[in-house]
């Protein structure tokens, strides 16, 4: 369909694929198992609601900002950055993303994907990935595995200042290709389950990496703030190196006999808390 307005319950995806070029659809999109919709030209998605279906595929060919929408993910559901260059999506703050999660590219430039909104990974295995990720929402993940940022030359993830990750049950994967790092500015919160982070993970100011989870792989503290415990708790350090590279807090909570701890499993390399770096 190229140009006009599709009404709502005008159109109904039944199988195989179709295409929206500069298209305003009024009602929700609904695409059920095994259907590919690519949409481009500028078009606009006025209904709160899109089901994406199992092995089902948006084709985001487009520079766009789905706001105020309830997107939902069936298994190897995706949302795919493709068709050339420069078509970065934005989920606005109003928009939540359930399921089993995967957004990404082909990676041709300025293909960025920036969440402000809520993204819940509820099972399977799932990925973010782009040319750059800028996440100043929440991306959580509660069963199955979660990968964010991909090992290939020319892609980036930051967690920004006001972005929350959180490990709750799952496992959430933290990848950079060589010599670039997954940078954190906002919070990683481990509450259960395991972050990996193949040391990666660089957390600078005023970021804050918190919980009682187990993180494998390594940290790289470039100041901000590490805070083991939900509330008195223990956070596991498995295996990678810990070091710390510039001032850093390190936040404990002390009570009724307890403590929060840091545990150090198997690490790679002596712990050294450095010169003059640490704040209690």
């Amino acid at each position: 369909i190229n140009g006009g307005t599709v009404a709502a319950g005008a159109l109904t995806f039944t199988s195989s694929n179709g295409s929206l070029a500069g298209v305003t659809l009024q009602g929700d999109l609904t695409l059920p198992a095994n259907t590919y919709a690519t949409l481009t030209g500028g078009s606009s998605l006025v209904g709160s609601n899109i089901a994406i279906g199992s092995n089902s595929y948006i084709y985001w060919q487009q520079a766009g900002t789905l706001s105020g929408k309830a997107i939902t993910f069936g298994s190897g559901g995706l949302i795919y950055l493709s068709g050339g260059a420069n078509h970065p999506l934005t989920l606005a703050n109003t928009t939540t993303a359930t399921g089993s999660i995967s957004i990404y590219t082909d990676g041709s430039l300025g293909n960025s994907f920036t969440n402000q909104g809520t993204i819940t990974h509820t099972g399977g295995n799932g990925q973010i990935f782009a040319n750059q990720v800028f996440n100043t929402g929440t991306i959580a993940a509660t069963a199955g595995s979660l990968n964010l940022g991909v090992s290939t030359t020319g892609y980036a993830f930051a967690n920004s200042i006001g972005g929350t990750i959180n490990v709750n049950g799952a496992n959430i994967s933290l990848n950079a290709t060589t010599g670039e790092s997954f940078l954190n500015q906002g919070l990683i919160h481990v509450q259960a389950g395991t972050l990996f982070t193949a040391g990666k993970l660089l957390n600078d100011a005023p970021g804050v990496i918190r919980g009682a989870g187990t993180i494998t792989g390594g940290i790289t503290m470039d100041g901000g703030t590490l805070e083991p415990g939900n509330s008195i708790g223990t956070l596991t350090l498995n295996g990678g190196a810990f070091s710390i590279t510039d001032t850093t807090v390190f936040a404990f909570k002390l009570g009724g006999g307890n403590a929060d701890r840091l545990l150090f499993v198997n690490p790679t390399a002596p712990v050294n808390l450095g010169a003059g770096l640490v704040t209690l």
